[in-house]
């Protein structure tokens, strides 16, 4: 599988333009940036351009595991065509530097030694692992407007002032959720029926990332402990832009084509997203739907809730997208059926088929 969505490169270089007060006592040679080609394959969410407008962050450890540079803000500036890192950041004497990069820029600016989880999505923890690798922690905002595709470089291991470049490669590290919904029934000429509301409970709301010397995958979640979880909910709503406003389509038992075709998937395009931390899921996973009855486009009543138990022990991997298609029995309002589809990240429904998610 290839995961790389973006490389960006840091050049090592001593420049008499670039040459400011060092606040490191003894170190003169600024560390500086440049970019090379972007891989990308696919509709990536988060790609160089996003990554562009967005900035991404890195920092780095001496070649005694001794922070070095911390949670350093790096943006791209576009008349100068140059990546700026602030604060200026200067090459060491006497060790080398190993670099972790992560992306988009966290604007909470939590940096290694302290953060409020509650306030910042990423939060670098003290403590290294047992191999000397750092390790974050990392907090779906429940906003689900500000979910970002969290992505986190290939490390680049000990390195100095005389390697010219540092390749950054970055990896998607999230599960991408959706959800598709129809229903069965008939209703008067006229009429239509619209879900308001989408409330997913009982998953997975914050864990563990150590980075990984592996360019296929340069991470590892750690894996959940069930004695003491945070329970992530997460509320999408017609409301505040995170849901679309399009009657649901009503199912066609023998209907064979696409999901769009035969469900309304009811995901704004950018507000709607959902980025997720990958996981197993427990009995007290759930999605429940506010379902409302329009006449046209005026609002005639609305429905008791909907509630889908997801299936205990289904899997989300990282870099996935999982689908869920759920319908409704409107006429006895309850819940019919709910499946679930994966797809890789960046697979396209075209050419790459979903699988059942079991």
């Amino acid at each position: 599988m290839c995961a790389a969505v973006v490389v960006l490169v840091l050049c090592a270089c001593c420049s008499r333009e670039s040459e400011v007060h060092n606040p490191q006592e003894g170190n003169s040679v600024p560390i500086t940036f440049g970019t090379t080609d972007v891989m990308t394959k696919g509709l990536d969410p988060l790609n160089y351009e996003r990554i562009k407008s967005s900035r991404f962050g890195f920092f780095a450890y001496t070649s005694d595991n001794q922070p070095y540079l911390e949670h350093r803000d790096v943006e791209y500036i576009e008349d100068k065509n140059y990546w700026h890192c602030s604060p200026a950041a200067y090459w060491p004497f006497g060790t080398s530097l190993s670099f972790f990069a992560y992306a988009p820029y966290d604007p909470i600016r939590a940096n290694l030694h302290t953060g409020d989880v509650n306030e910042s999505y990423v939060y670098f923890l003290p403590e290294l692992d047992e191999g000397g690798m750092p390790r974050l922690r990392f907090t779906p905002p429940t906003d689900v407007t500000n979910q970002p595709d969290f992505c986190v470089s290939v490390p680049v291991l000990d390195k100095t002032k005389e390697d010219r470049t540092i390749h950054f490669s970055f990896h998607h590290t999230l599960t991408r959720v959706r959800f598709y919904v129809n229903y069965t029934g008939s209703h008067l000429s006229g009429y239509n029926y619209r879900v308001s509301d989408l409330i997913i409970r009982g998953v997975e709301g914050s864990n563990v990332l150590t980075y990984v010397d592996d360019e296929a995958k340069p991470y590892r979640w750690k894996e959940t402990d069930p004695d003491s979880p945070k329970i992530g909910t997460y509320c999408l709503s017609v409301g505040k832009g995170h849901l679309t406003d399009s009657p649901i389509i009503q199912l066609e038992p023998l209907a064979t084509g696409p999901l769009e075709q035969r469900y309304t998937h009811i995901n704004a395009m950018f507000n709607g997203r959902l980025y997720l931390l990958p996981q197993k899921l427990t009995s007290s996973a759930e999605i429940e739907l506010t379902v409302s009855l329009f006449l046209g486009d005026n609002l005639v009543s609305i429905l008791p809730p909907f509630i889908f138990k997801l299936p205990e022990n289904s899997v989300w991997e990282e870099e996935k997208i999982v689908s869920y298609m759920m319908t409704l029995d409107i006429e006895n309002v309850k819940q019919s059926t709910i499946e679930a589809k994966v797809q890789g990240w960046n697979d396209s429904a075209n050419s790459h088929p979903y699988e059942t998610l079991e």
